[in-house]
């Protein structure tokens, strides 16, 4: 079976034709704009449904099992998982199509999660999502270079966070506690992306 590159499929868990339209639009108009912008390190995304939203925003993020994510880290780690947008909606439209949908389209809604990366390390520590360096899907990681995966499988230990969001598309932040909701947010535009990022980078260039 072949695999399928996942920015060629985005909008397959929606049935509906505008509001494939509408998610189609989000995913590359926010990459579009991040990397026009190079707010690549600046703003990592989680992908979840439309279902799940509202506990999450209630309670916050709830950690999960990451110990494989992280490797380098000994004993059971708890954290959770984020990346690029591409990665996250990918995420995002597997939960709908293969958890809620059992493997058909039109039952749920994929939702992006957003959070600035300097809010996410005042309260987690980062890694690269080394499960992702095992389990890559097709299109989300630069491994398909040669010299991008011979450096990560000789040098994973030494990559940092912003290696494996420029490399692997997926990054992990470490907690053993809900994040708080206030620190991330939806983003299901792209002028609300917009407004929290480059409006919280201008409050913090202001003198």
């Amino acid at each position: 079976m072949v695999e399928l590159d996942q920015r060629e499929i985005v909008g397959y868990s929606l049935v509906d034709p505008e509001a494939r339209d509408r998610w189609i639009s989000l995913v590359r108009g926010i990459s579009r704009w991040i990397e026009e912008t190079g707010q690549k390190d600046k703003v990592v995304f989680h992908g979840t449904s439309r279902r799940l939203l509202p506990r999450i925003l209630e309670e916050g993020m709830e950690p999960t099992d990451v110990e494989l994510a992280v490797g380098p880290l000994e004993g059971m780690v708890q954290g959770s998982f984020w990346g690029d947008v591409h990665t996250a909606s990918a995420y995002a439209e597997d939960t709908v199509f293969e958890r809620e949908g059992k493997g058909e389209p039109g039952l749920g809604e994929p939702v992006l999660l957003a959070v600035r990366t300097d809010s996410l390390e005042e309260d987690c520590l980062l890694y690269p999502d080394l499960a992702t360096l095992d389990f890559p899907m097709k299109g989300l990681t630069r491994l398909d270079e040669p010299e991008v995966q011979e450096a990560w499988i000789k040098g994973f230990r030494g990559m940092d966070w912003r290696d494996g969001l420029r490399d692997l598309g997926a990054i992990v932040a470490t907690h053993d506690f809900y994040l708080d909701p206030d620190d991330f947010f939806v983003a299901d535009s792209l002028d609300a992306v917009k407004e929290r990022i480059e409006g919280l980078c201008r409050s913090v260039e202001r003198p």
